[in-house]
């Protein structure tokens, strides 16, 4: 349970809880999830009546936990582990091929004419990203920074002139 607290400033500290909840029978059958709200009991509730709706079975090797199954899933979706996952190898990623050790081309001469080299070609199929221009501040369009702008003009170079 994780109780968070926001200040408005109409209401005042508004408080809100999320809460996480697993269900399961330890034979196989479980869920998970996570429900918000104002009062503590009103999202343990929630959470406990979505977790009943998620229900499903999990296979257990050998009737034994299936913790590291969870834990391998979902180390491997966080950091998008490749490469060959054998059973003699207990799954454990084997590397198949390692990066040249020769220098990268550089020099444009050793590139052929019809190579793209810029980024956005090769990887973006050809789309550029749209840069806007900075905007200009919002008093250059006062009358006042014209005005400014005219009285600078007088002493526009004595600076360099003076060293």
């Amino acid at each position: 349970m994780k109780q968070v607290a926001n200040m408005t400033g109409t209401v005042g500290r508004v408080r809100r809880f999320s809460i996480l909840v697993v269900t399961g029978n330890k034979k196989g059958l479980m869920s998970v999830a996570l429900a918000k709200a104002i009062d503590a009991r009103t999202a343990l509730r929630k959470a406990r009546n979505r977790s009943i709706k998620k229900l499903r079975f999990v296979e257990r090797f050998e009737g034994g936990q299936c913790f590291t199954t969870f834990t391998i899933k979902l180390i491997r979706r966080m950091s998008s582990w490749s490469g060959n996952r054998k059973q003699e190898h207990q799954a454990f990623p084997h590397v198949l091929a390692s990066p040249k050790t020769q220098p990268v081309r550089t020099e444009v001469d050793r590139v052929g004419d019809r190579e793209e080299l810029r980024f956005p070609q090769l990887y973006m199929d050809g789309r550029v990203r749209l840069r806007k221009p900075k905007n200009p501040p919002f008093y250059t369009k006062l009358p006042s920074w014209e005005k400014k702008l005219k009285e600078m003009e007088i002493t526009r170079n004595h600076r360099q002139i003076l060293e």
